[in-house]
C-alpha cells in the first residue's frame, strides 16, 4: 500500500480506524468512503474481472454485497436526520445545544447539536 495511486485511500482507512466516535466511524464509511472505493472496487475490479473469466458466482455475491450497501447507506442517512428528532422531541439541554442522554466517556466533550447538523449530509427522497 506504498503505491503513491492508494496512498490517500490508505490514508483515510488509517483515519476511520483510528476514530473513537462510531457515529463518525459510520458516516465516514457508509457515505464517504463506501460510495467512492467501494463501489469502484466492486464494480471495477471485481465485476469486470469476473465476467471476463467466465465467474458465474462472483456477480451473485456482489449483488448482495450491493443490497447490504444500501441498506447500510439508508440506515446512515437515516441517522444524519436525527438532528431534527432530536430537536423536535426536545431532547437538547438547556443551553440549547448539549445533547441529554449520552454517557460520559469524555466529560471534555460532549456531542451537541452542532456535531450532528455539521455532518451535513444531505437525504434526497427517492420518489420526488
Amino acid at each position: 500500500m506504498t503505491d503513491p495511486v492508494l496512498v490517500p485511500a490508505r490514508e483515510n482507512v488509517e483515519r476511520i480506524v483510528s476514530c473513537r466516535d462510531w457515529v463518525e466511524i459510520l458516516v465516514a464509511v457508509n457515505l464517504a468512503f463506501e460510495p467512492i472505493v467501494g463501489r469502484l472496487m466492486k464494480t471495477e475490479l471485481l465485476a469486470r474481472n469476473a465476467q471476463r473469466h467466465g465467474d458465474a458466482v462472483t456477480p451473485l455475491v456482489l449483488a448482495s454485497a450491493h443490497a447490504d450497501t444500501e441498506r447500510h447507506r439508508a440506515a446512515t442517512a437515516e441517522l444524519v436526520r436525527l438532528a431534527d428528532v432530536i430537536e423536535d422531541l426536545g431532547y437538547v439541554r438547556p443551553d440549547g445545544k448539549t445533547l441529554i442522554g449520552q454517557p460520559a466517556l469524555d466529560l471534555d466533550r460532549l456531542w451537541t447539536i452542532d456535531d450532528i447538523r455539521a455532518i451535513g449530509y444531505e437525504v434526497k427522497d427517492p420518489l420526488a
